[in-house]
């Protein structure tokens, strides 16, 4: 029923019906045991996924990577850090000076950034100190722009409500004190055609608000505007559906719950929105889209498989962990799309993917 559903929306999409749709979707739980993961992100140079652990002692490491075949290990002697670590990795694509693998999270002091390099093998602690004081914690979230909208600068919220900048040289600029809790963080991929006034723009949740909150660049001032949006969805992570497998931190179990790829085609640089407190029987996960004049969100509802309690971080990658296979791809840096959702119709069906630079 899944796959037929599936080929509908993708096919009515193909002739022009609209969007395609969020089909029910089936989570699959890692069979590897994890201690208490918080965040998750793809970790370029060995194609696998690293994850914050050890919550909230850090001992005996903050850092794990895990392998294909689902073990996991210390990725770095960063330890001892006790906050909800969101991290954030480099890929390459990016309009970025950082280099490919680096890792950055908060480590619990206000307004400081951990910045770990490839390998693991050196970090420094803290590597940037926001500038002036009660700045919050840095686990809202962390993002490296992948679109040059931003010029690859590092972005960072935090739970005092700061919007920062910060290059590769450690240089921070706070781009809007919204004074709200702030968490999940995204940069709208740079596609007018699909995203409107919304591409490039930043994007975070305020959670125990509602809101969406979005901080869009002009082009002529570079001077930021700002806008929220209610969408009925306490947004606990945002991130962008790039053509890589699902995988997400199900805390109250301490699992991460996995999706294959093909779950998701034909929505490639939509949002994904995650919602923290899961109500029984559903997913916790929307599709945020634009149709030309609204954003509008489509819930995903379960087709069998595991149940998520409790979002914490979640990301696309194209690495694979035991029962979810490699896509044997990378994905988008961000200014990449399907061409036609005809092609969607193709990778749903297990062949080759054609991509377009836009």
């Amino acid at each position: 029923m899944l796959r037929n559903f599936r080929a509908a929306c993708l096919i009515g999409a193909a002739l022009g019906a609209g969007s395609a749709c969020a089909a029910p979707i089936t989570l699959t739980q890692i069979s590897t045991a994890f201690t208490t993961p918080i965040g998750i992100d793809y970790y370029e140079p060995t194609n696998s996924v690293v994850i914050s652990a050890n919550y909230s002692s850090g001992s005996p490491h903050n850092l794990e990577i895990i392998a294909q075949n689902g073990s996991h290990t210390a990725y770095s002697s960063l330890n001892g850090l006790t906050d909800e670590l969101k991290i954030a990795s480099v890929r390459s694509g990016y309009v970025t000076g950082f280099a490919v693998g680096t890792i950055f999270t908060g480590n619990g002091n206000d307004g400081e950034i951990v910045k770990v390099d490839p390998g693991g093998g050196s970090f420094t602690n803290p590597w940037v100190s926001l500038p002036g004081g009660g700045n919050g914690l840095v686990r809202g979230s962390l993002y490296v722009d992948r679109t040059g909208v931003h010029d690859g600068d590092l972005i960072a919220v935090t739970t005092a409500g700061e919007l920062w900048r910060i290059t590769a040289g450690g240089v921070a600029t706070m781009i809007r004190d919204e004074n709200v809790h702030l968490e999940g963080l995204a940069v709208v991929p740079n596609l007018p055609a699909k995203w409107g006034s919304y591409a490039g723009c930043i994007t975070a949740g305020a959670e125990e608000q509602g809101l969406l909150h979005f901080w869009c660049k002009d082009a002529a001032t570079f001077r930021y505007t700002h806008s929220t949006v209610n969408l009925g969805i306490s947004v606990e992570d945002i991130d962008v559906i790039d053509g890589g497998n699902f995988f997400g931190v199900n805390f109250g179990t301490s699992r991460i719950l996995g999706a294959a790829a093909s779950q998701f085609a034909g929505m490639e640089n939509d949002l994904l929105l995650t919602q923290e407190n899961v109500a029984g029987g559903t997913s916790g996960l929307f599709r945020l889209y634009y149709d030309g004049t609204s954003l509008l969100t489509e819930a995903f509802t379960l087709s069998g498989g595991e149940t998520p309690g409790q979002w914490e971080h979640v990301t696309f990658a194209p690495a694979g962990i035991r029962e979810i296979p490699p896509t044997g791809q990378l994905p988008s840096p961000g200014t990449l799309s399907l061409v036609g959702a005809g092609a969607a119709v193709l990778d749903w069906l297990g062949r080759r993917r054609t991509v377009a630079q836009t």
